[in-house]
């Protein structure tokens, strides 16, 4: 890893993630009692359809035979005495700027919620991105259809087009029950980055050079983990080179090394892949003509390359082979970079090094050094010496003292304040008979050793403090089956049962949106896991990790649910007091663009007054009509804006003007109606 270069890049990023905070969901709210409210008006009944297998991923997301170590489970099928829902679909059509339609266009389903955050959130938190659940190619009217859509998932859409640019869902897609969602998706035309490669020396071109552009978070992830938005061009034989669209992967500034061999390596940080068109003066229609991005030529001069080199050697002396050696140097706008791997007797010969002075940093199986500071290029005599971590062994029993004998065990970071333990540091998979384990490669530290297994609670050891080179051994996990959590979901208006409410289990401090899923997200100490409940509105969930939990309840047709500070104790069933849910209000509504016709994809975002209000957030985005709905709102005051589709320029100025303009505030009842109007300018027959 790349503790400087990550910190670098995180710090750039900090204005992008604020502006992303406007966008995040619910979180806890206190468990106050709720009154029995008037009925609101009755819905009208609507269609019902034949109900058919929805879209599933090809492998059907089977949950793994042995554990594997998560407390997150594959989400269990809906209780058959839940509602029967007519599944929906979306139907949609792509263009161009000019209003044509754009044949070829490969769009991706996916049954996930995006993110405000893009694949930077993938990137962040090391997940890999999710795979499309199913696949299609635009006509020669630019359509496309999706069929057999489950109503209750969140849905979303990625398109791409060999000319151009990358587009994606911002916010999930509403499909309605038994009806279609008409999605209007407009693509703007890809740029190209272009240029030459020269040699300082000679002012000659160089054939052969490597280009790579990447995602800034992608380069600190093992190489076969990287982006699959990577690009990539090499020049000809009079040193040019072509991205001929940079637009096919999502939008941003990248991290752009050029290197060819026997010539230093150049890494431009924050490079921008496109240029943009110059603030024009002029007024067209009571407007200006707005900012656009354009194709980008850019030259690159090549120094000639040096070299560091030296040996890698063990705790005892001798050299070490497979070693890797990465050698940085990010001072000013442009750095050099350069690694390498060490030989049979620990040799290592870093080339293609720039002038200057490095950092070099290891990385090894079981072992560490500290990072070497202030290497010259041309020093040839470098000494890496290597320390062993630590190693972590004991047993994983039942209550009783009986060895388990499958099993996951974590090595987490632990404290002496606090019970809320942190990052995984290591962990295995373990079948011995004796429910005995081992863990390598521990960097010295205070732990516990969490163990994982089927049909237990996760449970953890007495802290203990791993030393470098050392082995902590007779460490004990005793597993107990935990608690339990039970309850009854009721109708506010009759408390008659709800059947097929789901119910979930979350940190007792979560606050549902991406920043949470980032930065506030380690492995759960606690167990995230879902029911359904039955015809009577019950729900049990057995095996829970002892302690204190935030549960959320959701059900079609009602308002969500959210109650913390839940205790569930050992060997005990925690009865939460019956929840009984009100449908809320709607908001229907559609939002008009800047020259007053519909605006297509626009973000709508619902925030309550109060700034302290833990819940209550909701976000959707209007069709291909302009228009939106927001159904099942709690009662309160809230704040509702838009702001336009962002097409990858992501100006949080313009987004916050946009809100400005649009803001209504409104005042909400249960079982209410709502018909709003959001206008990005000037309002109709102003």
């Amino acid at each position: 890893m790349r503790p400087l270069v990550v910190l670098l890049l995180v710090l750039g990023s900090l204005a992008a993630l604020f502006f992303a905070l406007t966008t995040l969901g619910s979180g806890r709210q206190s468990d106050a009692t709720r009154g029995v409210v008037v009925d609101p008006t009755p819905e009208k009944a609507k269609p019902t359809a034949v109900l058919v297998q929805p879209i599933a991923p090809a492998d059907a997301r089977a949950t793994p035979a042995a554990t594997d170590g998560t407390r997150q489970p594959v989400s269990p099928a809906r209780d058959p005495a839940g509602p029967k829902l007519a599944f929906g679909a979306i139907h949609g059509k792509v263009m161009n700027e000019e209003g044509n339609p754009i044949a070829g266009a490969r769009v991706n389903l996916f049954d996930v919620k995006p993110s405000t955050l893009g694949e930077d959130a993938y990137l962040l938190t090391g997940e890999d991105p999710p795979r499309p659940v199913s696949k299609s190619e635009t006509d020669d009217k630019g359509t496309f259809r999706f069929e057999q859509l489950d109503p209750r998932k969140d849905w979303s859409l990625a398109v791409t087009h060999d000319l151009y640019e990358h587009w994606a869902s911002e916010v999930e897609i509403p499909v309605p029950e038994g009806g279609v969602y008409p999605e209007t998706i407009l693509l703007k035309a890809g740029q190209s980055l272009s240029g030459f490669v020269y040699a300082v020396a000679t002012k000659q071109p160089i054939e052969g050079a490597l280009l790579v552009a990447e995602n800034p978070f992608a380069v600190t992830l093992p190489k076969n983990k990287r982006s699959q938005t990577r690009l990539e061009a090499m020049t000809d034989g009079q040193g040019k080179y072509v991205f001929a669209n940079v637009g096919i992967s999502p939008n941003q500034n990248r991290m752009l090394t050029v290197s060819a061999p026997g010539y230093a390596t150049q890494v431009h940080n924050n490079f921008a892949m496109v240029g943009t068109s110059k603030p024009s003066n002029r007024i067209k229609g009571n407007k200006q003509e707005p900012v656009r991005r354009i194709a980008r030529t850019q030259d690159f001069e090549l120094e000639p390359g040096h070299v560091i080199a030296g040996k890698v050697i063990g705790p005892d002396h001798g050299g070490m082979a497979g070693i890797e050696i990465e050698a940085l140097n990010s001072a000013g706008a442009i750095g050099s970079t350069g690694e390498s791997a060490s030989g049979k007797n620990g040799e290592f010969l870093i080339e293609g090094l720039a002038q200057g002075i490095y950092t070099l940093r290891v990385t090894a199986t079981n072992y560490d050094a500290a990072p070497l500071q202030r290497v010259e290029t041309g020093n040839t005599n470098v000494v890496i010496e290597l320390f062993e971590l630590a190693v972590v062994t004991g047993r994983v029993v039942d209550a009783d003292g009986r060895a388990l004998t499958s099993f996951t065990v974590k090595a987490r970071a632990a404290n002496e304040v606090s019970n809320a333990y942190g990052a995984v540091l290591a962990h295995k998979a373990v079948r011995d008979s004796e429910g005995r384990f081992e863990l390598t490669g521990v960097p010295e530290g205070s732990y516990v050793i969490e163990g994982l297994a089927e049909g237990y609670a996760s449970c953890f050891s007495e802290p203990f403090t791993a030393t470098q080179g050392l082995v902590a051994s007779d460490i004990v996990v005793r597993m107990t089956r935990g608690g339990s959590l039970s309850g009854v979901v009721l109708d506010a208006y009759g408390n008659t049962p709800i059947a097929g409410a789901e119910v979930s289990t979350h940190e007792n401090d979560f606050v549902d949106g991406n920043l949470w899923e980032i930065f506030g997200a380690l492995d759960s100490a606690m167990t995230r896991t879902k029911a359904f409940t039955d015809e009577q509105g019950r729900f049990t969930m057995d095996v829970l990790t002892p302690g204190l939990y935030q549960v959320h309840v959701r059900a079609r047709g009602f308002a969500p649910d959210f109650i913390g500070d839940v205790e569930v104790i050992e060997g005990q069933e925690t009865e939460l007091p019956a929840r009984t849910l009100i449908k809320g209000a709607t908001i229907d509504g559609i939002v008009y663009g800047r020259n007053a016709s519909v605006e297509c994809g626009a973000t709508v975002q619902l925030n309550p007054q109060d700034v302290n209000a833990t819940s209550g957030s909701r976000q959707t985005r209007s069709d291909g009509t302009g228009r939106f709905v927001i159904a099942n709102v709690q009662p309160g005051t809230y704040i509702l804006t838009a702001t336009r589709p962002s097409g990858g320029m992501g100006n949080p100025f313009e987004a916050l003007a946009d809100m400005k303009q649009s803001e209504v505030t409104l005042s909400i009842e249960d079982g209410g109606l709502h018909e709003i109007e959001l206008h990005l300018g000037p309002k109709r027959g102003n």
